[in-house]
């Protein structure tokens, strides 16, 4: 199953799930900003009606902020556990044969699991010497051509796929 595929289940089937499936596509962090205190306006006494609207509307966006937080640590959660769950047994083995995935397991880091996973499944390895491994790469790119049976989105998913390595 290709990421676009699954990031659009997640957007169809969870439910607020849409920064989380737009993260997926681009393999980027999804960051919900909540300012801490209101900013009120200056030189005008804290009681003014003016400034009890901006910390209404504070609020009201601060409570915004936070179930919508609750929404994206679900979705991710649920989404991680779907992307594992499509994985085959040798994708699983060797993602969890990476260094350091025992902390993406342990924070249930989605889009460090999507960049492993595209690893692996680009056959970039991280075992080889850096320059020997930019080499292949590169060749790898350079040489990826679309055959026939393969469709502009798929060969355009394979070739940013090769491109992110």
């Amino acid at each position: 199953t290709s990421l676009k595929a699954i990031a659009n289940y997640v957007q169809k089937e969870y439910e607020n799930a849409e920064p989380v499936a737009r993260a997926m596509r681009g393999l980027t962090d999804v960051q919900i900003l909540i300012d801490e205190e209101p900013t009120l306006l200056e030189g005008v006494p804290a009681n003014d009606p003016r400034n009890d609207i901006i910390i209404f509307k504070w609020k009201e966006n601060w409570k915004i902020a936070k179930r919508q937080e609750q929404f994206l640590e679900s979705n991710v959660s649920k989404a991680y556990a779907l992307v594992l769950e499509q994985c085959s047994e040798a994708m699983k083995t060797a993602v969890k044969g990476l260094p350091g995935h025992e902390i993406v397991a342990e924070n249930v880091d989605l889009i460090e699991l999507l960049k492993e996973i595209k690893g692996v499944a680009c056959n970039h390895k991280a075992n080889i010497q850096g320059t020997y491994a930019l080499v292949q790469s590169t060749k790898t790119l350079w040489t990826h051509i679309q055959l026939p049976h393969v469709s502009n989105d798929q060969y355009m998913e394979n070739f940013m796929a090769l491109v992110g390595v």
